[in-house]
């Protein structure tokens, strides 16, 4: 029998073993490692740095601090004249200082005994007159006495009458400007149904507007107790 018949061929996969010869080369999948002589000296590969994120902090941070800035900056600009709410219309007016006010409420209760206690206060144009009577006090006699205060707080200010009116023109029109009107709110002890009472008196008005407790005018009211 010829060398070839002598050979036997076995095609069962668990008894094949391929020897891959001295000269093979690693495939792809294969795992590769690399030592140089020096053992200690181990070469890695970095991989490339990702692009850097943002924070969002410091941006909000300093949209708020501009925020906060014009803010203020605005809150500046409206207050250094007369405040945010009246500006420009303040300007212009005759002063009312504080004795004015104190002469007035001095003489007030000097010539009232129904008068219990009274404030003045001034705000931009308007005069606002709170008083509290003692119990029994009318409604006529009260809005009388009112009367009274808003003309000696008018005397307390010396200021001369104006032409045909029984004020001066710091309740008229002063270099063709309207300078204050009053604003009265009236009380009683008693808490008797006519009160409380408000009242109006307009700039360069001599007239007198009063509302009982009813609040028939409603604009009265509102214009009375307004900030």
């Amino acid at each position: 029998m010829s060398n070839l018949a002598q050979k036997h061929f076995n095609f069962d996969d668990e008894d094949v073993k391929i020897k891959k010869p001295s000269g093979h080369k690693a495939s792809l999948d294969e795992t590769q490692e690399f030592h140089f002589k020096d053992e200690d000296d181990v070469v890695t590969a970095k991989k490339p740095s990702k692009k850097r994120k943002l924070k969002k902090w410091p941006i909000v941070l300093g949209v708020l601090i501009i925020v906060a800035i014009i803010g203020i900056v605005s809150v500046y600009i409206m207050t250094k004249e007369d405040g945010p709410v009246y500006g420009d219309r303040c300007a212009g007016l005759l002063p009312i200082t504080q004795n004015v006010k104190t002469a007035a409420i001095d003489a007030v209760k000097k010539d009232h005994n129904s008068v219990k206690s009274i404030n003045i206060e001034t705000a931009c144009r308007t005069v606002k007159i709170d008083i509290v009577y003692v119990s029994g006090t009318s409604a006529r006699v009260a809005e009388s006495i009112a009367q009274d205060a808003a003309k000696k707080l008018d005397d307390a200010g010396g200021r001369p009458k104006a032409n045909k009116s029984a004020f001066s023109d710091l309740f008229g029109t002063y270099n063709d400007q309207n300078q204050y009107e009053i604003n009265f709110y009236l009380t009683a002890e008693d808490n008797a149904a006519d009160y409380p009472i408000y009242g109006t008196k307009k700039a360069g008005n001599d007239n007198f507007n009063f509302t009982l407790a009813s609040v028939r005018d409603q604009a009265t009211y509102n214009k009375v107790n307004k900030k």
